[in-house]
């Protein structure tokens, strides 16, 4: 059973002005009242269950809030073993979408086919990374599995052989556009294919949002914030409405110089293949450093809260507890297509930038919700010219 729900959004063009992104979210975000009065083990074992989703970083941000609110860690080697998780089910997300949802907007067939073997690998690279442990049990002890770099060797090639065409670290050296439009050129692959057709569709300002990062906020100021479940249904902080991806937390020479020119449907595009390259390197290559940023520090825990925050895919995910012994008071999630899907955050921005007739608008406002990516699936209207 999953409560994940979907979007509804209707696209009003409008040849003399703006147009308007109307979105209307039919995501059950008061579903996590499910877990209240539950035992904390029961409670880690049915919330991948009930957000099928980036279920792995959901249970590690659940783990994370009930041990702020015990005042208890993980071993060092556990905490690592974590990010390795989540940073494998983010290459597994990125792919997910690369591989079956890219294609059909470039007119080609969905590589189902080669999502099975990513899929395949992701399975057997999370059970190797688990090792017989359980690093999401609260306050988890352990040492850390490490792999052979040729464990990763399956899952690198399907990377380079369908979305870059060349060896990861190559690609992690194209520092200026310029070296994309030749990547674009020289290889066949649905990450240059989509890349080419970010880089040639659009006027100036299209596919732009005036939305920023989301700033990081600590335990302390979010764990009042998720008692308003208007606030989780619709969040904004200090008034302003943020974004929360790959393009917000991904850094790189090439997005520099690539957001220089904004955060169109290109930057976005450069920013999920660089981030999913830099954690399948990171993970190849047993750099937890790099990895730890996938569960920030938030600081001292509020008083009475647990709260847990990790860097999911799609962005940041949020969980906060309270606990009476072992049992569940109180249970909130705040996850990140609630910022981006605001009505009036970065999509509802990015889309009401957006020019053309309904067919091409139709394509290219799929695209941009495929680039800010929301958790769940989505119903796209565009409706008659005003």
């Amino acid at each position: 059973m999953s409560f994940d729900g979907g979007l509804r959004i209707t696209l009003h063009p409008n040849r003399s002005g703006p147009a308007r992104a109307v979105i209307d979210s039919q995501r059950m975000v008061g579903a996590s009242r499910m877990l209240v009065g539950k035992p904390v083990e029961q409670l880690l074992a049915l919330l991948p269950k009930l957000f099928v989703v980036c279920g792995v970083a959901q249970s590690v941000a659940a783990a994370r809030a009930v041990e702020g609110f015990r005042g208890v860690a993980p071993s060092p080697a556990m905490a690592a073993q974590r990010n390795r998780l989540v940073a494998l089910e983010s290459i597994k997300e990125h792919l997910w979408q690369i591989l079956l949802q890219w294609p059909p907007l470039l007119g080609k067939q969905a590589q189902q086919a080669t999502m099975a073997q990513a899929a395949k690998q992701y399975l057997k690279l999370s059970m190797l990374l688990r090792d017989g442990k359980s690093p999401m049990q609260p306050g988890a002890e352990g040492d850390i599995a490490n792999l052979d770099a040729a464990a990763w060797t399956p899952l690198l090639g399907i990377l380079r052989e369908t979305v870059f065409g060349v060896e990861l670290e190559e690609w992690l050296t194209f520092h200026h556009l310029q070296k994309i439009v030749h990547w674009n050129d020289a290889v066949e692959t649905l990450g240059a294919a989509m890349a080419s057709a970010a880089l040639h569709i659009a006027p100036s300002g299209w596919g732009q949002s005036g939305v920023g990062p989301l700033p990081t906020l600590s335990a302390q100021e979010l764990a009042p914030l998720m008692s308003d479940s208007d606030f989780i249904a619709r969040p904004r902080w200090r008034g302003a409405c943020y974004e929360s991806s790959a393009l917000t937390r991904t850094r790189s020479a090439l997005l520099e110089e690539a957001s220089r020119y904004g955060n169109d449907q290109l930057t976005r595009v450069l920013a999920r293949l660089t981030e999913m390259a830099q954690l399948a390197l990171a993970l190849r290559d047993g750099d937890d450093a790099r990895l730890q940023a996938l569960t920030p520090d938030v600081g001292a825990q509020p008083q009475g809260y647990g709260v847990g925050v990790v860097e999911a895919a799609r962005g940041r995910l949020a969980h906060r507890v309270k606990l009476d012994g072992e049992v569940s008071l109180d249970y909130a999630i705040l996850a990140p297509t609630e910022w981006n899907f605001h009505p009036d955050g970065a999509a509802a921005q990015t889309l009401a930038s957006l020019r053309g007739d309904a067919e091409s608008l139709q394509r290219w406002a799929t695209l941009a919700i495929y680039a800010i990516d929301p958790c769940v699936g989505f119903e796209l209207k565009v409706a008659p010219d005003a």
